[in-house]
Order: C-alpha cells, then sequence, then structure tokens
C-alpha cells in the first residue's frame, strides 16, 4: 500500500556549493567531493535537495522536526537513485522509490510503500509474524516496529536485522 508520494523541483542555477554542509549526510559528502566540475557539484546538491525534499513531502511532515541529514540518497552500481534511511520516522514504510532527473532543474519525485514483509533477520521474533524461512537461520517477517528500533530490540537479544524493504540494509552500515 502505497503511504507517501512526493515531488519537488530545485533550479540549479541558484544552488550554492554551501548548502552541501546543511544537506549532504556523510555518505553523500564522499561522492560531492569526488565530483571535480562545479556544473556537477551543483547538479548534483539540487538533486539531493530535491529528493529530501520530495522524501519529507512524502512523509507528509515537510522537513519540519526532521533533518536532510535523515536520509542519504545514493545510487546504485548502474546509477539507479536510492534512499537509505538514517533515523526511524513516524510513518511505518519498508519501501522507497526515488526518481531524480537534472537539466536547468532538478526534479525528484519519491513515493514510500508499506508491503507485508521484506523484512529479513536471524532470529524470529514473538512480536513479529513469520512469513518465510529463508534457510535455518534467515526470517522473513512482517513487523510494525520501525527498522532502528527493531534492530535496537534484535541485538538486545542478540540478533541480527539483515534488511528492511530497500531503505535498510545491515551491509550499508559495515563499511
Amino acid at each position: 500500500m502505497i503511504v507517501g508520494n512526493g515531488i519537488d523541483v530545485v533550479r540549479i542555477d541558484r544552488v550554492s556549493l554551501n548548502l552541501s554542509k546543511k544537506i549532504l549526510t556523510e555518505r553523500e559528502k564522499k561522492i560531492f567531493d569526488s565530483l571535480k566540475l562545479e556544473e556537477k557539484k551543483r547538479e548534483f546538491l539540487a538533486g539531493r535537495f530535491a529528493a529530501k525534499e520530495a522524501f519529507f513531502k512524502a512523509l507528509g511532515s515537510g522537513v519540519g522536526k526532521n533533518s536532510f541529514l535523515d536520509v542519504s540518497i545514493l545510487n546504485a552500481e548502474k546509477g539507479r537513485p536510492f534512499i537509505l534511511i538514517e533515523k526511524d520516522f513516524e510513518i511505518l514504510f519498508n519501501y522507497a522509490y526515488v526518481s531524480v532527473s537534472h537539466d536547468f532543474v532538478a526534479v525528484a519525485s519519491v513515493i514510500l510503500e508499506r508491503r507485508k514483509g521484506a523484512i529479513i533477520a536471524n532470529f524470529k521474533p514473538d512480536f513479529c509474524e513469520l512469513l518465510e524461512i529463508i534457510d535455518n537461520d534467515l526470517y522473513e517477517l512482517d513487523c510494525d516496529i520501525p527498522p532502528f528500533e527493531l534492530k535496537r530490540v534484535l541485538e538486545e537479544e542478540g540478533f541480527r536485522l539483515i534488511k528492511y524493504g530497500n531503505i535498510w540494509e545491515a551491509s550499508y552500515f559495515e563499511n
């Protein structure tokens, strides 16, 4: 079920490079700093700003009590952008889809979805519904607990949250 949808547009020529200090996470700053041309840096920054604004619109909250540093917009190997959350949010979702396009403007669209399952852990807690045993020590679950809270609860019991839809994966945090 779709729980949020947001869109935003930013004129690239109006973006100051100083904005990078306010809106980019450490993961994003590494990419930004590797760009050589000022034009590419502005484009990158405008795209991230638009995507994060679209994300907060999809949440229904705007930035409000959140921060641009609460979410990273990264790229998969072939360039497809994806959202990596850095904290739990009030609305429960386990899938986030983002699209970013650049010309003289950067435009971004975000869709948030709550889908049954797609939460993988190496333990089946009592408070989650077991959907599938993937192998002897991996379980697909359905939980009404946001990812960082679920991670904390599982770690207290000595277990790991491996994946939470497409917004949280253990390998992102092990680097």
